[in-house]
């Protein structure tokens, strides 16, 4: 019955208009509860990642300790985007002075004709 088009389901009866709603309704069932089972399997993946970074970046102190150098500098969370900053921000920003334009200031505005003088 798939693909089901706008003219195959205006074809179709009620009973199998029905039969159709079960199945889908079976479909989206069967679909969410994959989709929370996947959910699950990702943050405990995550947590996982995490232990392991731990661990990658212990071994690497480990590693320049017993070469002799110096310890590596503790790793800093991730900075936020400049969108996520703007987003965070409530208010007015602040009032910047306008700069006019750099022409205007030598520039002649009207011409005035002196007489001859005797």
């Amino acid at each position: 019955m798939w693909p089901l088009t706008p003219d195959s389901a205006a074809s179709l009866s009620v009973s199998e208009l029905r039969a159709l709603v079960v199945d889908l309704i079976g479909e989206v069932r069967g679909l969410r509860s994959e989709n929370a089972a996947l959910r699950a399997e990702n943050e405990e993946l995550k947590a996982a990642n995490l232990l392991l970074k731990a661990e990658v970046q212990a071994l690497r102190d480990e590693v320049a300790r017993l070469k002799g150098l110096p310890p590596r500098p503790p790793t800093k969370p991730p900075r936020p985007s400049g969108m996520e900053k703007k987003a965070g921000k409530v208010g007015r920003p602040p009032k910047r002075a306008r700069r006019g334009p750099k022409r205007d200031a030598g520039r002649v505005d009207r011409e005035v004709t002196l007489g001859r003088v005797r």
